[in-house]
């Protein structure tokens, strides 16, 4: 368990707790703290336990979480900033060139040494602080968004998932029913709706559904009712991206009986089906759309519209009409096919 700071209101009862007497570690056991938690907070924010005061206690608390942090490393040391400045404005070189220089140049002297990330934060807060700006002398002429492998993309959103590359061999063959591909059509940034995006490896068959906004458990609930309104649709894999939508996939796999597999980061065209059908859908749902005022019945049209549409790749019967063949087994000609009725 990650540890948190002491609330007012467990301040309070400390307090209450200390003036009634008791032990340190009975009141440890009653706030559920460690009885050096208990005793680091007195020491801290008073001068004893019988002057200890919560309300004090808390603007302390406050006053030392406000104040300023330690000063970067290029702010206190003139003679490094004015390297890395001189080699950023007149030679032009990269940070990571920097970074590497200064170590050959100073191999007995750490205190010259410094990251290609940590360059990379003292442009940006330059440009920020509107002191100097050094996004010119970049190779790209701007301030990167992020800096270095390590950035905003530190940590994993989605943990202990299932890699592409564990996807059985079956699935990349095509050549059996129930294996999808998922993603989530975004409208305007202004609203949390979107659409709910499935498409069936082997057929082409596309399933919708409307989500009021990007929360997990959202997704999980209207990919599960759009699946039973389909029926007889058997669904063993989902092949998703690491959108937070799939944040909750073991709970998916549980309510639908599948397996969820996750695509590498930026990796588009391991899930080029969906994508495809992402593309058509651009057609009734343009970019910058509000998709919270989009009807359902609405979604359901265009579903029914896409699975009606002849494919190439088909041979040219659609998608509704694939699906079928494969669910009973069917050997015919496309003329004499028909599509998948329409559910009540």
């Amino acid at each position: 368990m990650s540890y948190s700071h002491l609330s007012i209101q467990e301040r309070e009862q400390l307090m209450i707790l200390l003036q009634k007497g008791y032990s340190l570690r009975r009141i440890a056991a009653q706030l559920g703290r460690s009885v050096s938690t208990i005793s680091e907070e007195i020491r801290r924010n008073s001068k004893g336990p019988e002057q200890y005061r919560a309300h004090r206690a808390q603007k302390l608390a406050d006053k030392r979480r406000h104040k300023r942090r330690r000063q970067p490393i290029l702010e206190k040391n003139p003679k490094l900033r004015q390297y890395v400045s001189r080699a950023l404005r007149y030679e032009q070189w990269s940070p990571e060139q920097i970074a590497g220089r200064l170590k050959a140049e100073y191999e007995h002297d750490p205190s010259m040494w410094v990251s290609h990330e940590t360059i990379y934060q003292f442009i940006i807060r330059k440009v920020r602080e509107g002191k100097l700006s050094y996004a010119k002398n970049l190779r790209q002429g701007k301030v990167p968004r992020s800096y270095g492998w390590r950035g905003k993309k530190r940590f994993r959103r989605i943990r202990d998932y299932k890699s592409i590359e564990e996807r059985p061999a079956e699935v990349d063959r095509r050549r059996q029913l129930g294996h999808w591909e998922s993603d989530t059509l975004r409208g305007t940034m202004k609203s949390s709706a979107g659409i709910a995006v499935h498409v069936e490896r082997k057929s082409g068959y596309v399933v919708l559904a409307k989500v009021k906004d990007r929360k997990a458990a959202t997704y999980n609930r209207a990919t599960l009712k759009a699946f039973q309104r389909e029926g007889i649709l058997p669904v063993k894999t989902l092949t998703v991206d690491h959108g937070m939508e799939f944040g909750c996939f073991k709970q998916l796999e549980q309510m639908l009986g599948a397996e969820v597999y996750f695509a590498r980061p930026h990796h588009p065209w391991q899930r080029a089906i969906v994508e495809h059908v992402n593309g058509l859908l651009r057609q009734y749902f343009p970019k910058g759309c509000d998709l919270s005022r989009v009807p359902p019945r609405t979604i359901a049209r265009i579903q029914r519209k896409i699975n009606t549409r002849p494919c190439k790749r088909l041979g040219f019967l659609t998608p509704s009409e694939a699906a079928l063949c494969e669910l009973f087994g069917l050997q015919l000609e496309s003329a004499s096919l028909e599509v998948l009725p329409r559910r009540p």
